[in-house]
């Protein structure tokens, strides 16, 4: 089992202590339900293609998601 570094317990105790201290900050999953099923019914095609490879790396892309997976 993989070790969780102390920067991101650190990060994730932080993020809960904020949902603890403002509760309305977390979405209303009932409203971001609706919306999605509103866009489904959307009678449009989202072309997606026009995004690949929108990205250029320096660096192999699956190198690159290893490491920051990792990290």
């Amino acid at each position: 089992m993989k070790k969780i570094s102390r920067e991101h317990q650190d990060l994730m105790l932080s993020r809960l202590e904020k949902i603890k201290q403002n509760p309305e900050r977390l979405l209303d999953w009932d409203e971001v339900s609706n919306t999605f099923a509103f866009n489904k019914s959307v009678d449009r095609k989202i072309r997606l293609n026009k995004f690949f490879g929108a990205i250029k790396f320096k660096e192999d892309a699956v190198v690159l998601q290893r490491r920051w997976r990792d990290e």
